[in-house]
């Protein structure tokens, strides 16, 4: 049963992707039936996105998180304990896992683990890309929660990850 749980003109989270506007909700025909879709005009690169009402859910298309959700994030990015993964290979596959789930927890998860690691040492190329977009994800969403800047909820994390390095060290 294809449940329509957002609205023409409505801003989603698309995983890995972040916020999008739902431009119409469509039905075209595929494999002889007739199919709803909510129709996701990508905000990060303005490309267009088709994305089944009944597979949405499933797929981790979200409501935008609230003001106080993304003050939560700020609080988890400052305070959330983090132990990363020493095997390069099982590293990587969890976060690029938690990355496109789009799941904020995941994001920060990620984000703070290769954050910590990269404090340790050098990253390679790969995560050095995985912790941009987690921050950028991150910041995108806290932007459009708080009504701030890109840049500005960018800085708060920024500022959020120094001070739990600083506490990191007070142990």
């Amino acid at each position: 049963m294809e449940t329509i749980e957002f609205f023409k003109g409505q801003k989603v989270f698309y995983p890995f992707h972040g916020i999008s506007i739902i431009e119409d909700i469509v039905e075209k025909e595929f494999e002889g039936k007739l199919i709803k879709f909510y129709h996701l005009k990508l905000l990060s690169n303005y490309s267009s996105v088709f994305v089944p009402v009944s597979d949405a859910k499933e797929i981790g298309v979200r409501k935008i998180i609230s003001e106080k959700e993304a003050t939560h994030i700020l609080s988890l990015i400052e305070n959330m304990e983090v132990n990363p993964n020493s095997e390069w290979k099982c590293r990587y596959r969890e976060n690029e896992a938690l990355l496109k789930s789009g799941d904020p927890k995941g994001l920060i998860f990620v984000l703070k683990n290769l954050y910590f690691l990269s404090r340790k040492k050098s990253l390679s190329f790969r995560e050095k890309e995985m912790m941009k977009k987690a921050k950028e994800l991150l910041a995108t969403e806290i932007a459009e929660a708080k009504k701030w800047t890109f840049e500005k909820a960018y800085e708060r994390i920024e500022i959020a990850l120094k001070k739990s390095l600083k506490s990191l060290q007070n142990i």
